[in-house]
């Protein structure tokens, strides 16, 4: 009879861990579906990413093509200003000499 009981108890045992290692490998699998989520949606956000960094690239590109032609043309009426300021300066003193004083 103590074969019986102890044989019971084994069949427990054997039948709880069996649900212990189901459970275990369940959780396991859950685990391992979050982390590829988790991947997928990384990935995702790092492809976003890296496009908008090329789309950013290409814009300051854009900038810096047109601030070299406008740095350019600021050059070139700075130059024609003071050339203009130059001759006005000389223009003013020729005047100031042509200008009978009394």
């Amino acid at each position: 009879m103590k074969n019986i009981a102890t044989m019971g108890t084994l069949d427990g045992n054997v039948e709880d861990e069996k649900r212990a290692v189901e459970m275990f490998q369940a959780r396991e699998e859950e685990i391992e579906k979050k982390k590829v989520q988790v991947r997928e949606k990384l990935e995702f956000q790092l492809d976003r990413v890296e496009e908008k960094t090329r789309r950013l690239a290409r814009l300051w590109e854009e900038l810096e093509a047109l601030k070299d032609p406008m740095k350019k043309e600021l050059a070139t009426v700075r130059k024609k200003v003071d050339r203009a300021n130059h001759e006005l300066k000389s223009l003013g003193k020729s005047c100031h000499k042509k200008v009978p004083q009394s």
